[in-house]
């Protein structure tokens, strides 16, 4: 060790001393710390120990340049600072460069992830142009003829919904061959007087309207009286039926046509759409075939009981009436909704037959599937 190297000393972190530590240290021994002797100096240094100082009270030129060497010299408190100082800067160097590198990685993820999404767009966007046609610049014509051509597609639907081929309403005075809507309209009205549930006295008024009025056309009508059941889950619905029924027999049959309607209404309700307008169409229809060219084929005119109460009299007549032997095909008129034309809303199966027939039936058929 030469005449001015100091040795190394550790750290306080190497000594394993705390900041609780350090303070008491410091509140000890003070700024400078205890002074040493010009032996522990020497030996600190590497250097012989000095002289015996002389007793004169007079100091020596040696002395004078001890002493001066003496101030010179670092104390212990100074050494540790600096220690301290060198080794905080450098752990802040080193800090600060480990922070650095971090971002330089983290931007240079960045540009990365970047670039390729900027290649990924222009990728999209030459597809999207190769794709896409031609923009076309919105002014106030386009507008227009936006609003227009709504404005038609509105008045197409509303034409097209109310061209359901259903013909005029046919007056009071048309032909005796002709099926008049007003003829038929002025017995709905004597049928739907009141609510005529099955079992009230409305319900007999009806019933015995009805027979009247087959019997007037030159039919000769039947009443099947029987009980009817039905279980509906944990309970049982039955009610005594009196179904009206007429046959006209046909030229040369075949078969027998069934057209059936109920004359039963519910408790608070007139009856008169459900179903009383399918009662008095076929009564209007009765009518105005009596007028025309005989049927091939029979036709059974059925006017059912407690169709409310579960078609307990449809029931009844499919299941004991010897007639629905006959029965080779059956149309219903039924009231569903409130309004709108005559719909052919349901059949049975293998029904290309029945749809082709009554087209050609009725140039006016009105259907959906």
């Amino acid at each position: 060790m030469s005449k001015y190297e100091l040795p190394d000393l550790p750290s306080d972190k190497e000594l394993g001393l705390t900041a609780e530590e350090i303070k008491e240290l410091e509140a000890e021994f003070g700024d400078t710390g205890p002074e040493m002797s010009p032996e522990e100096m020497a030996a600190l240094l590497g250097e012989e120990p000095p002289a015996p100082a002389p007793t004169s009270d007079k100091p020596s030129a040696k002395q004078t340049a001890a002493a001066g060497t003496d101030v010179g010299q670092p104390s212990k408190r100074e050494l540790r600072a600096a220690e301290r100082a060198l080794k905080k800067a450098e752990d802040e160097a080193a800090k600060a460069s480990r922070a650095r590198a971090k971002q330089e990685k983290e931007a240079a993820k960045d540009k990365a992830k970047q670039k390729k999404k900027a290649a990924s767009g222009d990728d999209e966007a030459a597809e999207s142009e190769e794709a896409a046609p031609e923009a076309i610049e919105e002014g106030p014509r386009s507008k227009w003829r936006g609003l227009a051509t709504a404005a038609i597609l509105l008045a197409a639907c509303i034409f097209a919904s109310s061209r359901t081929g259903q013909p005029r309403p046919v007056p009071a005075n048309a032909g005796e061959a002709e099926f008049s809507s007003a003829r038929a309209m002025g017995t709905l009205v004597e049928i739907a007087r009141a609510p005529h549930p099955t079992g009230s006295p409305e319900h007999a008024r009806v019933r015995a309207y009805l027979i009247d009025r087959l019997t007037a056309l030159g039919l000769a009508p039947e009443i099947q009286t029987t009980t009817s059941v039905i279980q509906r889950g944990s309970y049982v619905q039955s009610a005594t039926v009196r179904n009206v029924v007429a046959r006209i027999a046909g030229a040369a049959s075949t078969g027998a046509v069934l057209v059936t309607a109920h004359y039963d209404s519910r408790e608070l309700a007139l009856g008169a759409a459900d179903d009383g307008s399918g009662v008095v169409s076929i009564l209007e229809a009765l009518r105005a075939m009596q007028a025309s060219e005989p049927l091939q084929n029979d036709l059974i005119v059925l006017f059912t009981d407690a169709e409310e109460l579960g078609l307990l009299g449809a029931r009844a007549f499919v299941n004991e009436h010897p007639w629905m032997a006959d029965v080779r095909l059956a149309l219903s008129l039924e009231m569903r909704g409130g309004g709108g034309p005559s719909i052919m809303f349901e059949t049975g199966q293998e029904n290309g037959w029945i749809v082709r027939a009554y087209r050609a039936a009725d140039p006016t058929a009105y259907g959906n599937s």
